[in-house]
């Protein structure tokens, strides 16, 4: 098999072509979606020949049936035969339309011929390789070589006309005419009528049944990353090919018989394993790209491009997840996704592209092809594939004698050596699979390393074994399976530590820890910057046989001295980046900057530590101030990791890159690092880590490759959803009271998991999953899923007597295997909390938390019981009303529900200061009932926040008249109580006078924009003043089209001949830059992004800008020689006035029209003429299709029909500049047309549903080619 491909030539002489396109077309019809494909592909390379598919007949010279004039008769009669060889393919004039292929006339249309006498392999290679226009010359050419033994006869074609089965079509009806060209009979046969072939399948049942499918191949994949690195780049920039394999039919029987279904299935199986083997790990899966023949029924000998190349998962996680991983089971899968996609293959690429689209997922990306081209008519007939456009393409190609294998591959990506080493891969792949042995590290080592194990022989059902298995045992077998995987991470700086570095650097600080005397449960206190030495100390404590405990160096010192003086360690361990700690308590201090572990051996330790020992005391807030300190032993540890494991809460593979998100005075941090460790993953830290929120945790996850994450849903909800975060594959979240807008926004991208857990009971025992992509009904944000394994949970009632039945209420009490040993030196507290149940006969966890168990088995969360109240005999839940308040008060960022001293009625405290708190008494009176209503909201710049960062509502309620006193304080503040014998009107002129910096009060009489008119003027007359312009300087306000209003006054002014020149100048500039408070329906973003006529557009964003142009009369310009940027035709104002609107705020598509209409007049141009139309645009769903319907009715009133054009604005890449936005417009317009593209419209994707359908527009959601010529634009702003 060989591969043409390298570098194009110079573009041929038109001579050395016999011919181009006749000047007759016979048919014009739409591109198939299958062509579009390729079309958008060659678009964005024309030149690049990757797409050519050739064919090679190879002749007896000698012979006068294969003769010149043979030969060329040959070639008139399959391009006269089949109209896709005499075709051109091109691109909508108007742009509105699909792309379109225009076939020419039979007898007239001349194929293209080059005759090359004797030529040298260059001068051959050089025409193979030659590109096509496929606009102005047909997509099949031929080449035929003469030499003094053979003729050879060479079809060339851009893959867009003709797939695999044409050419073994074309092949046997050219051997056919040579044999017998007298009885040969030419019947025309026509591509053109596949497309409504094509349009009836895509209106029928099975295509949505094909998108369902297909859609399924997608989620749940992720891209390949490659084991080797990218070679160098080089001047290589074309693919290469390698032979691999013939395979002989008895052999591809073989397959067939041991796996009892296609060879070319066990060989997809065995390719996607080998891919599989040949990257990073990865616990999600990869999809490969599989080439189906597309066609219709009935259209088997139809010569044209049908082919669709469709991505087939490779299930291999699920494979390698089950408990005896074979080749049999993998083949199966795969065997039955391909004999479904064979069902389906009429279904493009083009379509899943719009599925994923309208599904709000993301494309994933493709890097691996296989294709299987049938056996050509004769063994003087050969093919050579296409290149494409991935890493890999395994192309097997049928003959007489069997298949062969060929790998194109990219040569900037894989070495030749590479190349061999993944033959060599495949070969013990097929071998071991056709033997029969098992999938697993006894028949193929490089497996075992990605088979998710906790530790050798752990019965996950067994809960004694679960309990005498140390997490940093766990850990040590990860070692011993792979030492040389990377354990941490950190891309930012440049820094890994492999598992068995980090295994040598924990057992080196357990023994100095031995050594020092630390002894089993006993807590050594860290006190360590984030990092990896972090994670060597904590592994070096459990090691050790002591437990450990964080204090956090970013807290207080007071926080730390109280956590010391719970915690009484027996050694504190400090780096000395925090604060000094040498005097705080009686303690022995270790300072790790001081420690040399080079001298201490390094290996493993035997383990000293009982299931019931100590293994950490994790700090969380506690009412008093003084922090609890929840005691985890050994045999809770390893069952979290097992009970996570075992349910699939947060599963970690082999090479899973996890975020380390939380400090470690978290709990959450543990939950990261166990899971993490104890599973074969890395664990990925950042440089900042207190900073991770927004833009720059999504870069964190990008250059880490983050695929699993663990955070608070307020965190979640910073990264913005148009990031393209490829790699990431879980997120977790938990610690408050999760959005089910955050989870349906998310979960379109990653699988979401919503955790349940107090610390007390070892971070995490239950979750809920939403499967990324499904489009399953959505469970509520409050159901937090079943218990995990081995850990069971009660709903009991108030006095903790009596366990509730299903669906009623109490509080939820958690017992098992994951309950720690209490509070530590808080023996009181500890009895409160950790209480034994006689009716289910185990010790139980009361969480205070108040939910339901659901049916299934779920558990359902209601809030918090200790936030209960009762006021005049109403039990009212705090978080409730809290929780409204969020809803119905966009402006509130945090809210706190007390009840008042008297204890008859709420009161509430909001933030910020600036809320109005009779509007939220308003608001709640509307939503509850009368005795949920506060009497009182007292409005504050901020509330108290425990150590954790959440809302300290204990410390509110002990603090509460302070709180309300110091509100009242800061109202009277701000007071507008009048002083005695003031008026309103007098209050109001002071203001004003200070705002505006007036030297005399203003008179109530007083016009706003005159009193200030040195401030207005000043830009305007300073403007004159500088340039010496004496003609009249204006400065208007008419808000967002006063820009353009100013140009109008110009054009007026220049055409009247008033001045020469005009300078027309828009500011618009916001100061300082804060961000702002809206709703949903009002005219700000709620997103705070800006799409205009998008699907998505729900509001505009503030924009500033600062811009200016210069006008005169154009005959004057001309005579100049000035620079013109463009021509001012027409120019119109006008106001819609009540022409049926729904107020003077609400535009009028009516009204637009006219003053379009009067505007088209202005410059006496036909509106049809119209190219471009930068649009107003301000992002708000119903102005923006009152708009384009205005825009459309005073086209259709002025005679432009149904005849299109293009349309865009400016708000959607940089906001709305209100006064300087016109010009903006004009600006950009101006500068388009100079560099000849007009810029897209960001992230535009599909049109709002209210905007009408039938208005013949397209949004320039990408680059615009602007041709040369007159072209007419139109600018438009609203204000």
């Amino acid at each position: 098999m060989h591969l043409i491909s390298g570098p194009g030539p110079a573009p041929a002489p038109t001579a050395t072509r016999t011919s181009s396109v006749s000047p007759t077309v016979v048919a014009i019809y739409p591109m198939t979606r299958a062509q579009e494909s390729l079309w958008l592909a060659y678009l964005a390379t024309p030149q690049h020949t990757m797409y050519n598919l050739t064919m090679k007949l190879s002749f007896d010279a000698s012979n006068s049936v294969h003769s010149l004039k043979k030969l060329l008769e040959g070639v008139n009669m399959v391009t006269t035969r089949h109209g896709i060889l005499r075709s051109t393919f091109h691109e909508d004039r108007n742009m509105l339309a699909r792309p379109f292929v225009a076939e020419w006339e039979a007898h007239s249309a001349k194929p293209s011929v080059q005759v090359l006498s004797k030529p040298t392999v260059t001068a051959l290679n050089s025409a193979l390789r030659s590109p096509v226009e496929l606009s102005s010359q047909f997509a099949v050419r031929w080449i035929i070589s003469e030499s003094e033994a053979t003729t050879d006869l060479y079809l060339v074609a851009h893959h867009i006309a003709v797939d695999g089965i044409s050419m073994s079509v074309l092949s046997a009806e050219l051997l056919d005419f040579l044999l017998d060209s007298a009885s040969f009979i030419a019947e025309s046969n026509n591509f053109y009528r596949t497309h409504m072939i094509e349009a009836a399948y895509r209106a029928s049942p099975a295509f949505k049944t094909a998108e369902d499918f297909w859609l399924s191949q997608c989620r749940s994949v992720v891209p390949v990353q490659w084991k080797e690195s990218p070679q160098a780049p080089g001047s290589v920039n074309y693919r290469e090919i390698e032979n691999w394999f013939q395979f002989s039919k008895g052999e591809l029987q073989g397959w067939s018989a041991r796996f009892k279904t296609s060879w070319f299935r066990v060989a997809v199986a065995l390719i996607g394993l080998l891919v599989r083997l040949s990257s990073e790990p990865t616990p999600e899966d990869h999809a490969l790209l599989v080439a189906f023949a597309g066609r219709p029924e009935g259209m088997d000998k139809l010569v044209g491009h049908f082919t669709n190349a469709l991505p087939i998962r490779i299930p291999l996680t699920q494979i390698l997840r089950s408990e005896t991983p074979t080749y049999d089971a993998l083949v199966q899968l795969v065997s039955k996704a391909v004999s479904t996609a064979k069902k389906h293959d009429q279904f493009s690429f083009v379509d899943l592209r719009d599925s994923l689209r309208k599904g709000s997922l993301q494309k994933p990306q493709f890097q691996v092809a296989i294709t299987l081209s049938p056996q050509l008519a004769g063994p003087n007939c050969s093919l050579y594939p296409v290149e494409g456009a991935c890493d890999l393409f395994f192309c097997f190609l049928e003959d007489r004698d069997g298949v062969s294998l060929g790998v194109i591959y990219d040569p900037l990506i894989f070495s030749a050596a590479m190349l061999a080493k993944f033959k060599n891969r495949f070969q013990e792949l097929l071998d071991s699979a056709l033997t029969g042995d098992p999938l697993d590290s006894t028949s193929f080592p490089p497996l075992s390393t990605q088979i998710p194990c906790l530790f050798p022989n752990l019965d996950l059902t067994n809960t004694d074994q679960i309990s005498a298995t140390r997490f940093h045992s766990m850990f040590e077998y990860q070692v011993a399976r792979n030492p040389l995987a990377i354990a941490l991470a950190s891309a930012e700086e440049h820094k890994l530590l492999a598992y068995g570095e980090l295994n040598q650097k924990s057992n080196q600080i357990a023994r100095l820890l031995r050594k020092s005397g630390v002894q089993r449960n006993k807590i050594v206190l860290l006190h360590l910057k984030r990092g990896f030495p972090a994670i060597e100390w904590i592994l070096g404590v459990l090691k050790s046989g002591a437990a450990f405990a964080v204090a956090d160096q970013s807290h207080p010192l007071e926080r730390i001295r109280n956590v010391i003086s719970v915690a009484q360690p027996d050694l504190i361990v400090d780096d000395g980046n925090g604060q000094c700690l040498a005097n705080l308590a009686a303690v022995t201090l270790l300072d790790t900057r001081n420690i040399n572990l080079d001298e201490i051996s390094a290996n493993d330790l035997q383990n000293i530590s009982e299931p019931t020992d100590l293994a950490f005391v994790v700090f969380t807030s506690g009412s008093s101030g003084q922090p609890k300190g929840v005691e985890i032993e050994h045999r809770n540890l390893s069952h979290l990791v097992v009970g996570a494991h075992a349910s699939g809460y947060f599963p970690v593979f082999p090479g899973s890159r996890v975020l380390q998100f939380a400090p470690f005075s978290f709990d959450a941090a543990i939950f990261e690092l166990s899971l993490c460790l104890a599973l074969g993953g890395t664990l990925c830290f950042s440089k900042s880590p207190h900073a991770l929120v927004g833009d720059y945790l999504a870069d964190v996850i990008h250059s880490n490759r983050i695929t699993h994450m663990h955070l608070t849903p307020s965190i979640l909800a910073t990264l913005s959803t148009d990031r393209a975060l490829p790699s990431l594959c879980y997120i977790s979240i938990g610690g408050e009271m999760a959005q089910e807008s955050v989870i349906e926004l998310w979960r379109a991208r990653a699988n979401i998991q919503n955790g349940y857990g107090p610390s007390e009971c070892t971070i995490a025992i239950s979750h809920q999953s939403y499967s990324r992509g499904t489009e399953d009904k959505q469970a509520s944000a409050a159901n937090v899923g079943k218990p995990h394994a081995h850990t069971m949970v009660f709903i009991c009632d108030e006095t903790f007597a009596r366990v509730l039945p299903t669906d009623q209420v109490g509080e939820i009490c958690i017992g098992g295997p994951q309950v720690g040993r209490g509070y530590h030196n808080q023996q009181g507290l500890t009895e409160m909390r950790f209480a034994y149940h006689s009716e289910v006969g185990q010790w139980l966890y009361r969480t205070g938390d108040r939910g339901k168990i659901l049916s299934d088995g779920s558990i359902y969360l209601l809030g918090r019981i200790d936030r209960e109240v009762k006021v005049r005999g109403h039990r009212i839940n705090l978080e409730d009303v809290e929780r409204t308040i969020m809803d119905l008060v966009p402006e509130a960022v945090n809210v706190s529900a007390q009840i008042n001293s008297a204890g008859t009625s709420l009161c509430v405290f909001v933030v910020p200061e600036t809320v109005n708190g009779d509007e939220v008494k308003s608001r709640l009176g509307a939503k509850l009932p009368r005795y949920m209503v506060p009497s009182a909201v007292h409005c504050l710049a901020r509330l108290p926040l425990n150590v954790n960062g959440k809302t300290d509502h204990v410390l509110i309620g002990n603090t509460r008249d302070d709180l309300i006193t110091a509100a009242q304080h800061s109202r009277a503040l701000g007071s507008t109580t009048l002083p005695s014998g003031q008026s309103y009107t007098s209050l109001l002129q002071i203001i004003w006078q200070t705002l505006l910096a007036l030297d005399n009060l203003p008179q109530p009489e007083s016009n706003f924009f005159r009193t200030r008119r040195k401030q207005f003027a000043a830009i305007s007359a300073r403007t004159a003043y500088h340039l010496n312009l004496q003609g009249p300087n204006i400065t208007l306000n008419t808000a967002c089209s006063s820009g353009l209003v100013a140009m109008s006054l110009a054009v007026d002014h220049l055409r009247s001949k008033r001045c020469d020149v005009a300078v027309v100048g828009g500011v618009s500039i916001t100061f300082p830059q804060t961000g702002y408070i809206t709703t949903q329906q009002s005219l700000l973003s709620c997103s705070g992004h800006c799409h205009p006529f998008d699907h998505r557009a729900n509001g505009t964003i503030p924009g500033d800008a600062v811009c200016a142009l210069v006008l005169c009369r154009l005959d004057e310009a001309v005579k100049a020689s000035d620079r013109i940027y463009s021509v001012i035709s027409g120019i119109a104002l006008g106001s819609d006035g009540d022409t049926g609107k729904a107020g003077p705020t609400v535009p009028s598509s009516h009204g637009q029209a006219q003053t379009i209409k009067r505007a088209w007049e202005d410059a006496g141009i036909s509106a049809t003429k119209l190219f471009y139309a930068e649009l107003h645009g301000s992002g708000t769903p119903i102005g923006d299709a009152l708009e384009l319907e205005g825009m459309n009715l005073a086209r259709t009133e002025l005679g432009a029909g149904d005849s299109g054009f293009i349309a865009g604005s400016n708000k959607g890449n940089i906001g709305n500049c209100e006064a300087a936005s016109g010009l903006v417009s004009v600006i950009k317009i101006c500068k388009s047309f100079q560099h000849g593209l007009i810029p897209p419209v960001q992230s535009f994707k599909r049109l709002h549903p209210i905007i009408n359908p039938r208005i013949p527009v397209q949004i320039a959601g990408e680059a615009v080619p602007i041709s040369n010529g007159l072209l007419q634009h139109l600018f438009k702003n609203e204000g």
